[in-house]
């Protein structure tokens, strides 16, 4: 059971940005429109991983 939750929270949103990206070449997008999904995943998991950091003041 401890396996299950992490494969899970990673599986998930990758399935369902590749579901998107696989979508959007099958409707002739541009290439932009096409690699924008994984792009905003790569800048989200920047993002969580900057507010993850200790913040001296």
């Amino acid at each position: 059971m401890m396996l299950v939750g992490p494969l899970l929270m990673a599986l998930i949103p990758g399935i369902l940005i590749l579901t998107i990206t696989w979508w959007l070449v099958k409707k002739d997008s541009s290439f932009l429109v096409k690699s924008l999904p994984g792009a905003l995943a790569i800048i989200a998991a920047a993002i969580k991983q900057l507010c993850k950091l200790p913040v001296q003041c």
